[in-house]
């Protein structure tokens, strides 16, 4: 018994010291392994290079309009791929201030087009001017500057003055209209064809005829060859139509000239 009673006591005596060792011995310091994924990086509210109204960088478009009228209206426009041109209804509205008017261009859109900038004689006024076809910028903080200058021509019967715009460059070329015999008043439209065989007018390419009695319209690069085109010729603005030219297609290349000649019946 008392045997016995010796190895329990030498037992309990045994463990408590196992008991003190572990309770005195420091735990172990666990340190983060390089395997550890890195902290997350807080994504800056505005992109790099944003603006103080909180817009992302873009770029701009600006419009120059020599000799302008305080009330002139202008709207820029986007051709699809038949040609046609269609208002851009968030592009338009008068001068900022003096003779420009500018728009800023998302980076969505850089490099798409063509466009073009239409001025008008006041909101739903008559069209004035047409600039040359442009792309939008390329990349951000450039702006795309487009010039337009209304020059001052002699009166005809139909208004106290006309304004037209000039050739915009050499590099273009030109449709040249003749009619006979002479008439003061004609209206002239150049109107292109679509894949069902339908005419529309084409909104830049109207007018009256030049005291030579010819009517002239410059062609940009970017439309060299497009067609079918025809011109036809009014009685006046408003008047009944007196002759259609026979379809053609525009000049190919740079320096050419298309000229279509029409006889009026007498």
């Amino acid at each position: 018994m008392d045997q016995e009673k010796y190895q329990t006591t030498f037992l309990l005596a045994f463990l408590i010291l196992i008991c003190a060792l572990l309770l005195a011995s420091p735990s172990p310091v666990t340190h983060a392994g390089p395997g550890l994924p890195p902290r997350r990086t807080p994504t800056p509210t505005r992109p790099p290079g944003g603006n103080n109204d909180g817009k992302p960088a873009g770029a701009h478009i600006i419009l120059q309009v020599q000799s302008a009228p305080v009330e002139v209206w202008t709207v820029v426009q986007w051709q699809d791929s038949a040609g046609s041109w269609h208002d851009i209804e968030g592009w338009s509205g008068a001068l900022d201030e003096g003779d420009q008017k500018v728009w800023w261009v998302a980076p969505k859109d850089f490099g798409t087009g063509p466009f073009r900038w239409l001025v008008y004689q006041g909101q739903g006024g008559k069209l004035l001017a047409q600039s040359e076809l442009f792309y939008l910028s390329y990349s951000a903080g450039e702006t795309a500057r487009i010039e337009v200058s209304l020059v001052l021509s002699q009166p005809t019967q139909r208004s106290t003055s006309i304004l037209t715009l000039p050739y915009p460059s050499s590099d273009g070329s030109y449709i040249e209209l003749h009619v006979y015999p002479p008439q003061s008043g004609l209206w002239t439209i150049v109107q292109w064809q679509d894949s069902a065989g339908g005419w529309h007018d084409i909104e830049g390419w109207q007018g009256t005829l030049n005291e030579d009695h010819k009517k002239v319209w410059w062609v940009a690069p970017d439309i060299f060859g497009k067609g079918p085109f025809r011109w036809t010729v009014y009685q006046s603005e408003k008047g009944r139509l007196l002759a259609t030219s026979d379809s053609f297609y525009l000049p190919n290349s740079a320096g050419k000239k298309v000229q279509v000649g029409m006889t009026l019946s007498q």
